[in-house]
């Protein structure tokens, strides 16, 4: 019988513990949490020394502060990666790419768009055919 009252003792003190450690946990909107994976992808991306371009302006909105974020990330990319020769077009759910390759001989590549699987109005990509 005190075995028994010594566990119901026990599991009441775990109890009360937990929720007395069991601090409301402040939610981020979307909108906050979307802005630091957009600060994390673009000090990803940033040259040693240039972190300081991704950070966000004070007394901007998380909006703004998005966009300017998406634009230092594209400045980025362009800057890092060399300017590809493809042109592309829309064909309803398809992406016809005419790319050159290094060896100067023309390349296309059929890339497919579908609607993402997870019901968001995202699309995925991917290539549908290509020329080897």
């Amino acid at each position: 019988m005190t075995f028994r009252r010594l566990c119901i003792v026990a599991a009441l003190l775990c109890c009360l513990l937990a929720v007395a450690c069991n601090e409301p946990v402040e939610q981020k909107s979307l909108d906050e949490r979307l802005l630091e994976l957009s600060i994390k992808r673009c000090k990803q991306l940033a040259p040693k020394g240039h972190e300081g371009e991704c950070e966000t302006p004070a007394g901007s909105t998380t909006l703004e502060a998005n966009n300017n974020l998406h634009r230092v990330i594209v400045k980025q990319i362009t800057d890092i990666f060399p300017t590809s020769t493809a042109v592309c077009s829309k064909h309803g759910s398809f992406l016809i790419c005419k790319d050159t390759l290094l060896e100067g001989k023309p390349r296309n590549i059929v890339y497919r768009l579908d609607d993402a699987k997870d019901g968001s109005d995202s699309q995925t990509i991917y290539v549908w055919s290509q020329e080897r």
